[in-house]
């Protein structure tokens, strides 16, 4: 929510962040959205604020050269490699973090540094997937993913039989949990229909980002639009951890957010007291 208010607030007063000073409180704003994903421990969900907020700025304040952005990108990976390390050390760590017995632990346990730097717990899922199949007969042939998609804005009090998502499924098929696995697209993918899977994904979700891209060139001066695009922006980024929950999200935000637009046009363009109320949705 801070993050949305966040983004709103710089759509409305967009010419305050061109300034030095603006930029300085360009930051602060930011990391005031971020403070609390950041007290959870989830990195991700301090992730998508900033992803938010410079989607905003580069539409709304002032163009981003990847030049620029570029080291701005390199400080936020080891910043958030960083607290990676540190949070998986603390668990490690009955009495909290030691910077002397985490040095001492790395020392003993050169892997832990190896597992974070260069492996891939993407690539470990995706393999893991592709050991367990037994051929045609595992796929699920995009089906399952559909109806999900259709159906997630109904209520599971209103339908008690709803589908389980897939996400719990295929915790629960490949890893016998319910849910906390990240399928990655090539995964979920895979699990669809194999390398065909994959490829009709990838083709899929190239032209959803296309739509999505010119649409934002079209609209991106109407401010309930770039609002809606900066909200959705997030999710076309983290679907390439779980494709199906992060599309569920985006069904969710443009249905919400399609009827807010339309009751709020139809108020100031009928509910105004005379003369031009439009306003800029």
């Amino acid at each position: 929510m801070l993050s949305l208010a966040a983004i709103a607030y710089i759509i409305a007063s967009g010419n305050l962040f061109r300034s030095k000073k603006g930029i300085l409180w360009f930051f602060m704003l930011m990391g005031l959205a971020i403070f609390p994903a950041s007290q959870m421990g989830f990195r991700g969900l301090m992730l998508l604020p900033i992803v938010q907020i410079m989607f905003i700025y580069h539409h709304r304040v002032r163009q981003l050269k990847f030049r620029k952005a570029l080291p701005v990108l390199l400080i936020l990976v080891f910043l958030f490699t960083g607290y990676g390390i540190y949070r998986e050390s603390i668990f490690l760590m009955k009495d909290g973090f030691d910077l002397d017995l985490a040095m001492n632990f790395i020392e003993e346990h050169p892997e832990f540094i190896y597992a974070i730097f260069v492996r891939s717990k993407g690539a470990d899922i995706v393999a893991s997937v592709i050991h367990q199949f037994n051929g045609v007969v595992d796929y699920i042939l995009f089906i399952p993913a559909a109806i999900e998609a259709f159906t997630i804005a109904i209520p599971s009090a209103l339908w008690a039989d709803k589908p389980i998502p897939l996400s719990v499924k295929f915790s629960e098929r490949f890893f016998g949990i319910s849910g906390g696995v990240s399928p990655t697209v090539v995964g979920e993918a895979y699990w669809h229909g194999g390398v065909l899977g994959i490829l009709l994904v990838m083709a899929l979700l190239g032209a959803i980002f296309r739509l999505y891209r010119n649409s934002v060139r079209r609209a991106v001066n109407t401010d309930s639009s770039v609002f809606l695009f900066a909200s959705i922006f997030p999710s076309l980024v983290m679907m390439a951890e779980a494709v199906q929950g992060y599309l569920n999200g985006i069904v969710l935000m443009l249905l919400v957010g399609t009827m807010l637009i339309v009751a709020f046009s139809t108020t100031k363009r009928y509910g105004g007291r005379g003369g031009d109320s439009r306003i800029n949705c």
